[in-house]
């Protein structure tokens, strides 16, 4: 090891000992208690993540510096006990091979003293593939959750999802307010702008006449991965693929493929979160199927509407209002929809209850919320009765916040 490497790993470890002496260990350590009263409730891909964390830890530090490698993994899984993606196994295996078999051939040559600057070159080649972006999905979860995440925490002991005013409709100090009377500033949105990079966002657009690229942007500036598909093939598949934590459903007047909703059923079931929007009927079908299997609820109805909701702190129930929720985080004032439909509960369903958020000013039901109980393996689930507000009406009032803000609600993010 020549003497720039060293005097590098001192400069590291001295940094890392001044972390040390800084850090609230007991935070941390009530942090690892929490988790491993949930051990057992973790998916095996989580595990699978830390095992790509270590060999990710070798390519940068390689032989030399597996002591620096080691004190930089404990960092990590102090800081991120919590991890929220799953890793495709197949994946994970083939970096695992590729790892240990350029450590394997870097230790021989190490050892026998052959050059091997080749495998330096062929480790700089595999980085820079590591982390190329967008193409390859992986591989870029993986690095942004260890090496990444590490960097942008590096002095922060937790990362912060949610603004101040998380929870607050009503704002009386902000800065200045839109023509609906809502604050303007991002600050009074519910989740803070990038702090959700580590979650995946799957838009199924099945009504394929909007352009969906204002609310994509949006998403993308509170850190959400996006990807927006139109066909139900290429949806199941992405259902299929623990990549996603939470998925949008953009009902059409017809489901094409029968393994549409079990397969939809089974995310939710998992754990997956789902954001259902519907329109007049026909535009249900999507999110009245899986109603109608999980709840018993039809969507019915084709209220002309245009109209705006107002915020009342228990007005849930009440026509033209929206009560006290987080997805309601800055929004005093609430455009309803163009033509809107309503949910009937046609067959309860035990345990499976749907919550009203919002009434349109036609007196029925326009936004409900499933918030599953403690214990439970379910995702958060939000139904929006009026999707054209994502096409044609983005910048009406609170719109843009509201979807932003239930879209970060459903992460089911800590505080």
């Amino acid at each position: 090891m020549n003497q720039k490497m060293l005097s590098t790993l001192r400069k590291f470890l001295s940094q890392i000992q001044t972390e040390v002496k800084i850090r609230d260990w007991t935070h941390q350590m009530n942090s690892c208690l929490a988790y491993a009263r949930q051990i057992m409730k973790v998916k095996e891909e989580q595990f699978i993540h830390r095992i790509a964390t270590i060999f990710i830890v070798y390519l940068i530090f390689g032989w030399n510096g597996f002591f620096l490698g080691c004190l930089f993994l404990v960092y990590l899984l102090l800081s991120f006990i919590d991890f929220s993606i799953a890793i495709n196994e197949t994946h994970c295996l083939f970096y695992s091979i590729v790892y240990v078999a350029l450590g394997s051939i870097e230790y021989f040559c190490f050892n026998y003293q052959f050059p091997f600057y080749i495998i330096y070159i062929g480790k700089c080649i595999f980085l820079i593939w590591l982390v190329f972006p967008d193409q390859i999905h992986d591989n870029i979860i993986i690095v942004h959750r260890s090496i990444c995440q590490f960097v942008y925490n590096y002095n922060k002991q937790n990362q912060e999802f949610y603004n101040t005013k998380a929870g607050q409709s009503h704002v009386e100090d902000a800065n200045s307010y839109d023509q609906y009377h809502n604050p303007i500033d991002r600050e009074y949105d519910l989740g803070r702008d990038g702090a959700f990079t580590g979650y995946r966002i799957s838009i199924g657009q099945f009504y394929k006449s909007g352009d969906m690229k204002a609310p994509i942007q949006a998403l993308e500036m509170k850190g959400f991965h996006v990807e927006n598909v139109k066909s139900e093939l290429e949806f199941i598949s992405k259902l299929q693929s623990n990549h996603y934590q939470i998925v949008w459903v953009i009902s059409s007047s017809s489901i094409e493929q029968t393994s549409f909703i079990p397969t939809l059923l089974d995310f939710h079931s998992k754990g997956g979160a789902v954001f259902l929007f519907a329109d007049n009927v026909p535009y249900v079908s999507h999110a009245s199927e899986f109603l109608n299997k999980k709840f018993g609820i039809t969507l019915l109805g084709n209220y002309q509407g245009n109209k705006t909701l107002v915020f009342n702190e228990n007005g849930y129930s009440e026509a033209g209002r929206f009560g006290q929720h987080e997805i309601f985080t800055g929004i005093k004032n609430l455009f309803e929809g163009v033509t809107i439909c309503h949910p009937v509960q046609l067959k309860p369903i035990r345990n499976q209850s749907m919550v009203t958020l919002a009434t349109a000013t036609d007196g029925q039901s326009c936004i409900t919320i499933f918030d599953p109980p403690h214990g439970s393996s379910e995702g958060r689930l939000c139904l929006d009765c009026g999707f054209t507000k994502l096409f044609i009406n983005w910048n009406s009032a609170g719109t843009a916040r509201f979807i932003v803000n239930a879209s970060c609600w459903l992460t089911k993010a800590m505080k």
